[in-house]
């Protein structure tokens, strides 16, 4: 998880999109390259963290659905 004060869902979805490029660029001893996938979340007035997590996690759910090395912001 990164908490990123004040970033709007666009600037999430930028970084978590960095990370995955960098992770799938990196070449790793006995493994190889590796994918990633991300799901993003920006917090609402009034939501609790909980419901924030839950938010990001179905993005994860449904990048991991639509295939590797995938960002889904919602």
């Amino acid at each position: 998880m990164m908490v990123l004060p004040g970033a709007n869902i666009h600037a999430g979805a930028v970084v978590a999109e960095r990370v995955r490029a960098a992770l799938g660029a990196a070449l790793i001893d006995h493994v190889g390259r590796v994918t990633a996938r991300f799901g993003v979340a920006t917090m609402s007035a009034g939501e609790s963290i909980e419901e924030l997590v839950k938010r990001a996690d179905e993005g994860l759910y449904t990048a991991k659905e639509s295939g590797r090395d995938r960002v889904v912001a919602q």
